[in-house]
């Protein structure tokens, strides 16, 4: 391709921890589409969340800071193209949310630390 982009195929729901991206991107759903789990964090450190579907045919627009993760995949299997819309802009993190309460830890670490 003469622009930058990437084909991911997803065959499973996000095990891991929700997390955000170092960079914004549109992302167009070719195939299958997922239920999306977006989460938001408040000034003083409490989440909440809203699931989100993403059907075939459509676009989105993420940006790094979004935090998310699919939980779940309406065919099985999806098929998105992803376009990045900014250069690298920030480190990834992964996030865990504990009594209401939200944590974060760089991918390259270990330790989850509060969000505040």
């Amino acid at each position: 391709m003469p622009f930058p982009a990437s084909f991911n195929e997803f065959t499973g729901a996000d095990v891991g921890d929700p997390h955000d991206h170092p960079f914004s991107f549109i992302t167009h759903i070719l195939s299958g589409g997922y239920t999306e789990r977006v989460y938001t964090i408040n000034e003083i450190g409490e989440v909440s969340f809203t699931d989100v579907e993403r059907m075939p045919g459509t676009s989105h627009f993420v940006s790094a800071a979004d935090i998310h993760q699919i939980i779940h995949l309406h065919t099985g299997h999806c098929v998105t193209l992803m376009l990045p819309q900014s250069g690298h802009i920030r480190e990834t993190c992964f996030y865990r949310f504990i009594d209401g309460k939200a944590y974060r830890r760089l991918w390259n670490k270990r330790k989850f630390l509060p969000v505040v």
